[in-house]
């Protein structure tokens, strides 16, 4: 992890962690058995494993995808009736940019899950009026290497708070927005550290302590290194 912005460090995950992770997180993105999802995010880090053990471990079905291309990932979803699905704003985004007919084909979709990147409010927005889908809204997740999938967006939630927002913890994790300078944590809408804590939160770094250390303060609180901030609803 974080060998694009920093030295590389090896996670220490577990298996109980990743079980826990797919158990708590299946219901809140509504996997269940015979969901069929479509995941434009590859198999080769944590986006893509996340949704990958979730929907087989929830019973449901994964529809492979080839490389990325938009006319492919619009086509899956489609010929498959994807009732979920999971993609970085980059891959929307180009989507939209094509401006593909079959996108009116798409009748199943329930939800899209946006991921990976910072999300734009507003390519969230037109990604849901976009398609047409069963009731489709498109909505937030925020996880990472060290975590897994941590935070999601209640699809009951509005549409501004579903396309501005990272959502809520699941079930079991903590999450809070701490100052920088003294820890302590800020008030809604001031800007800060985000910090995990909970059953999916890896244990440390592999043969590196001194990163371990580093990540953790003295009650178990992971920082994650992205600023964020609550909006106090």
């Amino acid at each position: 992890t974080s060998g694009t912005v920093a030295a590389p460090k090896a996670v220490a995950a577990s298996h109980r962690m990743m079980l826990a992770n797919n158990d708590r997180v299946a219901p809140a993105l509504g996997i269940g058995p015979g969901t069929r999802v479509v995941s434009a995010s590859p198999y080769s880090h944590l986006f893509g494993i996340g949704v990958l053990a979730t929907v087989l471990a929830a019973g449901a079905t994964m529809v492979a995808l080839p490389p990325f291309t938009p006319e492919g990932m619009v086509e899956a979803v489609a010929k498959h009736d994807a009732q979920r699905l999971f993609a970085a704003p980059a891959h929307v985004a180009a989507i939209l940019a094509a401006g593909l007919p079959r996108l009116a084909d798409i009748k199943a979709l329930g939800r899209t899950y946006l991921g990976g990147a910072s999300v734009a409010p507003e390519l969230a927005a037109a990604w849901e009026a976009a398609v047409p889908g069963d009731g489709h809204r498109t909505g937030q997740l925020f996880g990472m290497t060290e975590s897994m999938v941590t935070l999601t967006t209640p699809a009951a939630w509005p549409a501004a708070r579903r396309h501005g927002g990272v959502g809520i913890p699941e079930s079991g994790l903590e999450a809070r927005v701490v100052r920088e300078e003294d820890g302590a944590e800020t008030a809604a809408g001031e800007e800060g550290l985000l910090q995990l804590r909970g059953y999916s939160v890896f244990a440390g770094y592999a043969g590196n302590p001194a990163e371990t250390a580093a990540a953790f303060d003295a009650d178990g609180w992971f920082t994650t290194g992205d600023l964020a901030h609550r909006t106090g609803e």
